[in-house]
């Protein structure tokens, strides 16, 4: 799927509210700042790009991508398979081996998600939080993979 709008960030609280009961996904760029800082800020743009197109390759018409966040993007998955939705996470970060061409030369990033289910009822930060908190113990315990909060 290519990633074709540009959303509002005001959008993704609604998005999230018609998505009720249905999966969400966190995905962050591992070691941004280290991509920044050891490479350049122009490399890290493009992490960025290279981002979008993965998650653009990972996912179905009818989901939904909002970049929240300098290296951040959530994805409404649309799914109310727990499955479905951790299948479309292993995707995105499979792309990890793919060299990403910048200045004459290459290097690899890899990418840590986070799957949480959109609560039933409640407002659409409490999805996010979940969705976050399961990035972040990705992050802390295996960069490059995913976790789906419970």
């Amino acid at each position: 799927m290519e990633i074709t709008r540009k959303y509002d960030l005001s959008e993704l609280s609604e998005s999230i509210l018609k998505s009720r009961g249905t999966y969400a996904l966190m995905v962050d760029i591992d070691h941004m700042m280290q991509i920044n800082d050891e490479i350049s800020h122009e490399a890290g743009d493009a992490a960025i790009a290279a981002t979008a197109s993965r998650i653009g390759r990972s996912t179905e018409p009818g989901m939904t991508v909002f970049r929240t966040g300098g290296d951040e993007f959530v994805v409404i998955t649309n799914t109310r398979d727990a499955g479905e939705a951790e299948a479309v996470a292993k995707k995105i970060i499979s792309f990890a081996d793919e060299d990403v061409k910048w200045n004459g030369g290459t290097f690899k990033f890899t990418l840590s998600v986070g799957v949480a289910r959109i609560p039933e009822s409640g407002g659409a930060e409490e999805a996010m939080k979940a969705a976050d908190a399961a990035m972040y113990k990705v992050k802390k315990e295996n960069r490059g993979g995913f976790h789906r909060a419970d």
